[in-house]
């Protein structure tokens, strides 16, 4: 068995890793994501292979996180899966503990979101349990509002998407991550293609899912700081926004809640404390 790192261009090892990936996770294509420009430099993939067939691989994507002006280079892993013949065989603990000694010297943390599967195997390896915060308000329930949906199969509204994007300024200035502009072009186009909404009187893109009667805001994407955007905010049928991001750069009426049930976040490393914390979900790997 051989680990190799870095090899999205390498066919005879991107092959193994990416049929793998797709046993795992299905509903996820990064090939598609890979020939599409999806997937920036930041993203390594780490691999360990025998006789041309992938065993167990992860991704390492570096970033920074920016929480109240501390700049924390961090590693997120992601798409961690083990081919079912070979689990519980300390596979997935070999390529995590390769990433630590990679990236040893040049970051301060490393995070991932685990499912309840797996709640008891990342401690082991140094990760610590991390609640993250939401933060709900409530929302006027007007027949009309002035966003409409985007499509992005229509060639105006994916332009529209991609202009927003490129053009965005950081969605949190408590806990934010810089540049996820591809990741986050990704999954507007897959994930949260039917999520996509545009304001076009402030020229705001929102990704936001409607659940009973709340309005679940992941993502907020302006040119420019818009600190009134939620002061008029209303959507029909609706009574609660629930922001799925630390909301420090908007006026409005937000109370702390815990996240909902779902994948959980673990750091190995230190966050300054005291402060919320919610990594974007558009910056998930």
């Amino acid at each position: 068995m051989q680990i190799h790192h870095g090899f999205y261009r390498q066919e005879h090892l991107a092959q193994p890793f990416f049929e793998l990936q797709r046993m795992i996770f299905p509903g996820l294509d990064l090939a598609w994501a890979r020939d599409n420009g999806f997937l920036s430099p930041e993203v390594v993939p780490f691999g360990l292979f025998e006789n041309g067939r992938a065993l167990s691989i992860l991704n390492a994507t570096t970033s920074n996180i920016v929480i109240r002006d501390h700049t924390i280079r961090a590693v997120q892993l992601g798409t961690v899966a083990t081919h079912p013949e070979f689990r519980k065989t300390g596979l997935s603990r070999l390529l995590i503990n390769k990433v630590f000694d990679r990236y040893r010297d040049s970051t301060d943390i490393v995070f991932l979101y685990a499912n309840d599967q797996v709640l008891d195997f990342y401690p082991k390896l140094g990760f610590e349990r991390v609640l993250e915060t939401h933060f709900s308000m409530p929302v006027r329930d007007y027949p009309a509002n002035s966003f409409r949906r985007l499509d992005p199969k229509k060639p105006q509204d994916r332009e529209t998407i991609f202009r927003s994007f490129d053009r965005r300024v950081s969605l949190s200035g408590a806990c934010g991550v810089e540049d996820y502009r591809l990741l986050a072009k990704w999954y507007a186009l897959t994930f949260f293609a039917d999520n996509l909404w545009y304001h076009e009187d402030t020229d705001v893109l929102i990704v936001a899912s409607i659940e009973d009667r709340s309005i679940l805001v992941h993502d907020v994407v302006s040119s420019i700081p818009v600190p009134g955007f939620f002061r008029q905010f209303s959507w029909p049928a609706v009574e609660e926004a629930i922001l799925q991001f630390v909301p420090d750069q908007f006026e409005g009426s937000f109370a702390p809640m815990s996240a909902p049930a779902g994948d959980t976040l673990f750091v190995r490393g230190r966050l300054p404390p005291g402060i919320p914390v919610k990594i974007p979900v558009l910056a998930h790997t």
